[in-house]
């Protein structure tokens, strides 16, 4: 690691000890650096073990950049969980805690063909209009997941969607997916935040192993993304 390749305020980022800390730049301005040289001073620096330090991006090219990267600076081939996207890093969770939302941890997770096809299914079976296109009522359900509205939530989700019918049609469809042991890109986040708000031990072990979280491009966080990383915040609240 490199901080003389660093300019003043990059350098301040990276060598701040704990606690939040919100970096502000542009685009081209070596974000990605920044965040892969905070990581790396936290390793050496700060002491903390690799594994610890969660890492998230919004690509996969990022997240590989960022392990590229590391690994040559702590000249180490590290193999992390915690490092990728949102949805790699809570899949390898889901996987570990599939049984407490009726899953098996060899869940599939169905592409967008897959999904269309399942919704077609549920249409069907509901006789319902066929005027409205299976993406619109996938996006909706999307929507409702990234709102951290369940299911069972009928109340919030008409109060939340003008789509008719759209409590039944996101009922089925998500009991089909539990009868497939299958998920979508939602369910990724969403049940593992069920796991994570309903388990407290589950969440506090978790929440005391995890010392430093480092996100990329954070303002495209949603409410979803943004409360799964609070719940693995500990008191230390070193989030970056």
């Amino acid at each position: 690691m490199n901080l003389h390749l660093l300019n003043k305020e990059q350098k301040i980022a990276v060598e701040h000890k704990e606690g939040p800390l919100l970096v502000l730049s542009g685009a081209g301005t070596g974000k990605t650096r920044v965040l892969t040289s905070r990581f790396v001073y936290i390793v050496k620096n700060l002491n903390f073990e690799f594994n610890r330090i969660v890492a998230v991006t919004f690509t996969n090219k990022a997240a590989n950049e960022i392990k590229e990267r590391v690994n040559k600076d702590l000249k180490n081939n590290i193999e992390s969980p915690w490092i990728g996207t949102f949805h790699s890093i809570f899949a390898k969770f889901l996987r570990k805690h599939a049984s407490f939302v009726n899953l098996k941890n060899n869940f599939n997770i169905l592409d967008s063909e897959d999904q269309k096809k399942l919704i077609k299914q549920v249409l069907e079976y509901c006789k319902l209009n066929k005027d409205i296109s299976e993406s619109i009522y996938l996006n909706e359900i999307q929507n409702l997941k990234d709102e951290k509205i369940f299911p069972q939530d009928k109340s919030k989700i008409l109060k939340y969607s003008s789509l008719e019918n759209i409590d039944v049609i996101y009922e089925l469809y998500q009991k089909r997916l539990i009868e497939l042991n299958a998920v979508d890109f939602g369910d990724i986040l969403l049940h593992s935040y069920f796991i994570l708000i309903n388990h407290k031990d589950i969440k506090e072990s978790y929440s005391n192993f995890i010392q430093h979280i480092l996100i990329d491009e954070f303002q495209d966080t949603n409410l979803l993304q943004y409360d799964l990383i609070k719940l693995l915040l500990n008191d230390n609240q070193n989030l970056f």
